[in-house]
């Protein structure tokens, strides 16, 4: 995986946060920093960039959820 190809996903990943798909976007970047986890080792920098981008949409995802009852 090149740095286009990551950068792609990365860029895929914001776009479905961006609609509304926290949860999608979320799901991309843990798929993402797995396959780069992987392929270059636990701690690889995209692939904690990547993790990142799953804490954030979680985060924004549950701010956006409705109250539990």
């Amino acid at each position: 995986m090149d740095e286009h190809a990551v950068q792609q996903q990365m860029d895929l990943a914001e776009q479905a946060g961006r609609d509304g798909d926290s949860r999608r976007a979320a799901r991309l970047y843990q798929t993402l920093g797995e396959a780069l986890q992987v392929k270059f080792g636990q701690y690889d920098s995209r692939a904690l960039d990547a993790y990142e981008g799953v804490a954030r949409w979680v985060r924004l995802g549950s701010k956006s959820a409705p109250p539990k009852p």
